[in-house]
């Protein structure tokens, strides 16, 4: 490798070796990648200016002594590129240990691997965290650079300790895989440690995780030790341990994976432990002195082009020095071919931005010509020039970015190219929201009558909730509050509400019960709906009366109200006379047990009781009896709606008692 022979060379010979390289400059040179394995100490490395891709693996957690393993490390992969040589330090993170039972603990693996705790059952080992591998300009464990996190450049997590096989969950103590942004929890029943993230440790039952270190056990009865990380991962007690989490803020076109995870590449080193893989790349920059911001010229002027590639230069023009100078008078792009500071040939191509002349301005502004509504938005647009800065009204304006202005204002837009700077003026108007008022033909009315609502004040158009017509009659069935929405020309809004109140007027028809009755017998009379009531004629106020007329015909009338809605109803009760019953019985004397005929009239069907003892009835018109004792009959006429009732004795003369006198003789 070129770098490789540059280290070797006396300075008597650099020379010499360099003037080779000018004459062979079609000589092809390989990129170099350096590894970096597990040493258990920093590593340290002196990169030139240029470009590098770098690929880390942190290290698997420990296993316990039951098989049971521990989490795989992360991988965490970017790139990034010096301007200046720089040395950096690289810590390549140790396996943790299996755990061995009995009263010994296991140590951490080497950078930040958490510690694994012992327990006194040689049957029961756990297994310590797996260390981190990281890349960093400055000089330490991980753990100690957390004042100095931004000169660390990638993280790889390490995989939590596997458990004890001995706790409440004996087929779930694996450690949690390291890697990724958060580090996995370890595969646990109650009391596993939780991974290392961004900001913090991971949580565990025994020790969170800190910043590069992940938690410790200590003492007997605990579990395995958490993953070194970015941050580590919590340790359990029992059970597996939290991964740490990894960290690619300091490279470019980064990503970070845990195992098991599409994309994740496997650790080269088969034992276990992290490794890092530090690649030359082949590129070169190219910068235009004498552009704008924007990296743009105005035609006829000029731009001195250079590079970082170290030698070997050819570009489109046909040049072959380290910088030109160019005068394009439209857009161009040029192209150098050159030995990169990674000793590789390459290409890069800048473009060179040619404005023809001063700006021409076009604004858009999407307020219409007769302005906004308050606390709307618009957006004013200038095309034409590479920037614009806006000024006027009271509100920051960027270019094509909304914003909400207050008042009425003009606006100035200053847009520049490389030839110079142009203006233009628009203004936006502010329409005041349209007065809007609301009201109706009455706050309150009965049921059935109509009703009006209308909006006031100066809109051009009004809509109600619910749907009504403004100003038209409608009949409102239930009290309900009414909103208006009155429009301007720009359509700007206000609303306003008015309520009507409905009360109900008594509809339903009073009823008698029953509305044909007997003369002396009485009906009930009953209206609804309403909170107050008068009968007439009797002028009763209660909802139901009891009346017992004796005309043919009755009449009564309700007056029923609710408020100031009242309604009038009236009624009939009819009333049928009693049936004109007599009876007779021929004859009206009889011996006792003999018989004789009772008759009786005036109805359609007739009902007999004898008192008794016992009482019994019977029927008949014509009924025949033949009482022991003097007896009164009551008998019921009925002519189908009506009954009356009359009486007929029958008295009886007892049978003689002959007493016949023995003869003397």
């Amino acid at each position: 490798m070129k770098r490789k022979v540059f280290k070797l060379l006396s300075n008597s010979k650099l020379g010499l070796f360099l003037l080779a390289l000018t004459l062979f400059g079609g000589m092809a040179y390989s990129q170099t990648t350096y590894t970096f394995n597990y040493s258990g100490s920093v590593q340290t490395i002196f990169l030139q200016a240029g470009s590098y891709s770098v690929q880390c693996w942190g290290a698997d957690g420990g296993n316990n002594n039951a098989a049971n393993t521990g989490g795989k490390g992360g991988y965490s992969t970017g790139s990034f590129t010096l301007t200046s040589p720089a040395t950096y330090y690289v810590y390549v993170g140790g396996k943790g240990i299996t755990g061995i039972g009995g009263s010994s603990s296991a140590a951490g693996g080497f950078n930040g691997g958490g510690t694994a705790g012992a327990y006194s059952s040689s049957s029961y080992g756990m297994g310590s965290g797996g260390g981190a591998s990281h890349i960093a300009s400055a000089t330490g464990l991980l753990s100690s650079l957390s004042g100095n996190q931004s000169a660390v450049r990638i993280v790889a997590g390490g995989g939590g300790g596997s458990g004890s096989n001995h706790g409440p969950t004996t087929t779930l103590d694996l450690g949690g895989k390291g890697g990724g942004t958060t580090g996995a929890n370890g595969l646990t029943g109650t009391y596993g440690g939780t991974g290392g993230t961004q900001t913090a440790g991971g949580t565990g039952n025994i020790q969170n995780g800190s910043f590069g270190q992940g938690g410790n056990n200590s003492g007997s009865n605990t579990g395995g030790g958490g993953g070194g990380g970015w941050y580590g991962g919590g340790a359990a007690q029992w059970e597996g341990s939290g991964g740490g989490s990894s960290y690619i803020g300091g490279v470019s076109s980064a990503t970070t994976i845990m195992s098991g995870v599409s994309g994740f590449v496997t650790n080269p080193a088969t034992t276990g432990h992290g490794m890092v893989l530090i690649k030359e790349l082949c590129n070169i920059s190219l910068t235009a002195n004498g552009v704008n911001s924007n990296g743009a010229i105005c035609s006829g002027s000029s731009v001195t082009l250079t590079t970082n590639a170290i030698s070997n230069y050819s570009w489109n023009t046909s040049a072959t020095t380290s910088s030109i100078i160019v005068s394009p008078t439209v857009t161009t792009s040029y192209t150098l071919t050159a030995m990169s500071p990674s000793n590789c040939m390459t290409s890069a191509v800048v473009t060179i931005t040619v404005d023809p002349a001063i700006p021409t301005l076009t604004v858009v502004n999407t307020a219409n010509s007769g302005g906004i509504c308050p606390t709307k938005t618009v957006a004013l647009t200038a095309s034409g020039a590479t920037s614009y800065t806006w000024t006027g009204g009271s509100t920051t304006v960027t270019n094509g970015v909304v914003f909400s202005p207050t008042v009425t204002s003009g606006y100035t837009v200053n847009g520049s190219n490389a030839c110079g700077t142009t203006s233009a003026v628009t203004s936006v108007s502010i329409h005041p929201y349209p007065t809007v008022g609301a009201v109706a033909s009455s706050p309150s009315l009965c049921s059935g009558l109509s009703a009006t609502v209308t909006g006031t004040g100066n809109a051009v158009t009004f809509t109600w909730n619910p749907g009504v017509t403004n100003g038209a009659g409608f009949f409102p069935t239930t009290s309900t509050i009414y909103t208006v929405t009155g429009s301007s020309a720009l359509t700007c809004t206000n609303s306003a509400t008015v309520s009507i109140a409905v009360v109900t007027t008594p509809s339903l028809t009073p009823t008698a019960n029953p509305a044909l009755i007997c003369i002396g017998s009485a009906s009930t009379l009953t209206a609804v709906g309403a909170t107050n009531y008068t009968w007439l004629p009797s002028n009763l106020n209660t909802a139901s009366i009891a009346v017992s007329p004796t005309a043919s015909i009755n009449t009564y009338t309700v007056i029923r109200s609710n408020a100031n809605c009242v309604t009038t109803q009236t009624m009939n009760v009819f009333v049928n006379q009693l049936p004109n019953v007599f009876a007779i019985a021929t004859p009206t004397l009889v011996c006792a047990g003999k018989p004789t005929n009772l008759a009786v009239g005036g109805g359609q069907t007739y009902t007999w009781t004898a008192p008794g003892p016992p009482s019994y009835t019977f029927s008949g018109a014509s009924p025949v009896v033949s009482p022991l004792v003097n007896t009164i009959y009551t008998v019921a006429a009925h002519d189908g709606t009506c009954v009356n009732t009359t009486t007929v004795a029958v008295a009886t003369d007892p049978n003689p008692t002959v007493t016949i006198a023995a003869s003397s003789t």
